[in-house]
């Protein structure tokens, strides 16, 4: 069995290896054209749009604590739930599971929180984000704004209208995950979520969406600046989209070239190759620097709520 995952691991980073391969020859072939833009880039308004990424990255600890106080009756701080749900996160841009459940456990029993609730509210959280992305993207291609049939986006649009009517069938999907995730231990998962809960979790998925794009279109014309805003749609459609796909791509780490592939694939044809091949590898950068961002943000709280004192503690204690 460790063998087949080490060999799914090998499989993953070359598969996006051999993907960002392409997409860099790409860039490369193209760099005559975006070199004179990146010379004249305005770095101010860049850091402004990976900033406003990082807001609407950010803003999914609203998802969390919404969803922890509905399923648990407890009502935690916005920094617990920025950190629980961000930090192990990270973790995503390494191979394999084991970080993004460790990193949960580990702040989930310094803040002496149910290790079981605190791991099932975290992927129902991602999920609400992932929905708000596919919607976002149901939205753009029914404007016509992406290459890209309604059709295909139909199913997952008619899951999200399920699991709000019928949510048992929300939790048979979130129990596979969790074995898949869990290696089949057994999570106690909750009776139901309120409607309210539902509705509001998708809306912040939306909106959180909508924040990103806007702070990659910021960043797009701060390199760009006749880019018109016209493609702010098209942009946000694709980049949600493909943030999906990248996502539940579960043998690439982070999604690394799958992300990639299927936003050129998104983006109209209308927009210039070179620019196409600019947006799909500066998109990557801005969001692991607004990540950066966020990161730093959440040492600042953590350093001001005194908590670091309590992480190093035994949680036993």
């Amino acid at each position: 069995m460790k063998i087949n995952k080490k060999v799914k691991n090998i499989i993953g980073v070359l598969l996006s290896a051999i993907i960002l391969y392409f997409i860099i020859v790409r860039f490369c072939k193209y760099w005559p054209e975006i070199s004179p833009f990146l010379q004249n880039a305005n770095w101010v308004y860049m850091l402004v749009g990976i900033i406003i990424v990082s807001i609407g990255i950010g803003i999914i600890a609203f998802i969390w604590q919404i969803v922890f106080k509905d399923l648990y009756k407890i009502n935690l701080p916005f920094y617990q739930c920025l950190s629980i749900i961000f930090l192990p996160n990270i973790a995503r841009y390494i191979p394999g599971k084991f970080w993004f459940i460790f990193g949960t456990v580990f702040l989930a029993k310094r803040w002496k929180l149910d290790v079981s609730a605190t791991i099932v509210v975290s992927i129902i959280a991602q999920l609400f984000f992932l929905l708000g992305g596919i919607w976002v993207g149901f939205i753009a291609s029914l404007l016509g704004k992406m290459e890209i049939t309604t059709l295909i986006l139909l199913p997952a649009v008619l899951f999200g209208i399920l699991i709000f009517f019928l949510p048992s069938i929300f939790y048979k999907i979130l129990n596979i995950i969790l074995n898949l995730v869990g290696k089949g231990k057994n999570y106690a998962i909750p009776n139901s979520m309120t409607s309210k809960t539902v509705l509001l979790g998708t809306l912040i998925g939306i909106v959180m969406w909508i924040i990103i794009g806007f702070g990659v279109m910021i960043s797009i014309k701060s390199v760009f600046p006749d880019f018109s805003l016209e493609y702010f749609i098209n942009i946000t459609g694709a980049y949600s989209l493909s943030y999906a796909v990248g996502y539940f791509s579960l043998i690439t780490p982070a999604g690394l070239g799958i992300r990639e592939g299927a936003m050129i694939y998104l983006l109209p044809k209308t927009i210039l190759d070179a620019q196409k091949t600019f947006f799909v590898l500066a998109t990557r950068v801005w969001m692991m620097l607004s990540e950066f961002i966020l990161l730093i943000f959440i040492i600042i709280l953590l350093l001001l709520k005194g908590e670091f004192r309590n992480l190093r503690r035994n949680p036993d204690e």
